[in-house]
């Protein structure tokens, strides 16, 4: 007997880089949105910008954040000798700030999940600058962490927190937006 397939779409080829071209980890911006923001295309600097103006949205700068391996929820396929499938996969994102002062604590307090938020989509700014990564989870996002201080002068104090959702689909590469990151 054969694999069963339960895939109802093709697989799409692949697409190499050209000349091997790597691109760097690790985002030194975020944009945040709640779940009430209107921006559809996160690649528009106008309804990005417009969100932010508005409240909607608010852009975390300086930060060292990157998106962790996902971890798969899996289901019994109730076929003899087949693995289980994933139905889902869970995700994270480490996020770290080292702004600390009076005003990133309150912020950071508005964001924790015991506050009772989540966030509708996070637009993370690659630092080389050339593009972005959206998550946009079906159910939003979480963001579980606090405030780090060391017990010695030769480390920083910061804001360890991390951002967690659930979504099938892998976070998408966009375009950086016009006007939003600087």
């Amino acid at each position: 007997m054969g694999c069963t397939n339960y895939n109802c779409t093709d697989i799409l080829p692949q697409v190499l880089n050209t000349c091997g071209e790597l691109v760097e980890g690790g985002f030194d911006q975020a944009v945040i949105f709640d779940c009430d923001a209107t921006t559809t295309d996160y690649t528009n600097g106008t309804e990005v910008a417009a969100d932010i103006t508005a409240g909607r949205a608010v852009i975390y700068k300086n930060i060292k954040s990157g998106i962790d391996a996902p971890s798969a929820n899996e289901i019994d396929v109730m076929v003899a000798g087949q693995e289980p499938r994933a139905v889902n996969y869970s995700r994270t994102a480490t996020w770290v700030d080292a702004n600390v002062n009076t005003s990133s604590s309150a912020a950071y307090d508005t964001l924790d999940a015991t506050s009772g938020i989540t966030v509708k989509a996070i637009l993370f700014h690659l630092a080389s600058g050339e593009n972005t990564i959206l998550v946009d989870p079906p159910k939003g996002c979480i963001f579980k962490g606090g405030l780090i201080v060391p017990n010695d002068v030769s480390d920083a104090a910061r804001y360890e927190y991390t951002a967690s959702w659930k979504d099938p689909n892998s976070p998408s590469v966009k375009a950086v937006p016009s006007g939003v990151f600087a």
